[in-house]
């Protein structure tokens, strides 16, 4: 076969997004006890994924991992961030330790955390 017949293929098998299954997850999000939108682009990838899973709330994956990626950037001087740099690494600490939100949404997926920039 083609490298044309393969794409062809593999065109073929992709299935359109369950928009059903977008718009559970997206209103279980509302339902949840924070405050709305909190989460971010979490919120809205966990809707895509439910739409492709065609299930809300989508399939933990195999394997599941958060990074989190915490630096010293120093844009607060900058006006971009209200919180100072102290608190990136009070934060990184706190996530590294389970206590902060990543920790807990990390555990509830059976997933393992990794805080990169955080002194050893």
């Amino acid at each position: 076969m083609s490298a044309d017949g393969d794409l062809a293929d593999l065109v073929e098998a992709v299935a359109p997004v369950d928009a059903r299954a977008r718009e559970d997850a997206r209103r279980r999000h509302e339902r949840l006890a924070k405050p709305p939108g909190s989460l971010g682009r979490l919120e809205l990838l966990g809707a895509q994924l439910a739409g492709i899973a065609g299930v809300s709330p989508p399939p933990v994956p195999g394997v599941p991992a958060a990074v989190i990626a915490a630096g010293d950037h120093g844009v607060h001087v900058h006006g971009v961030t209200p919180w100072p740099q102290a608190v990136t690494a009070i934060m990184a600490e706190q996530i590294a330790a389970g206590s902060a939100s990543a920790g807990a949404i990390a555990r509830s997926a059976g997933a393992r955390l990794c805080v990169l920039g955080r002194e050893p």
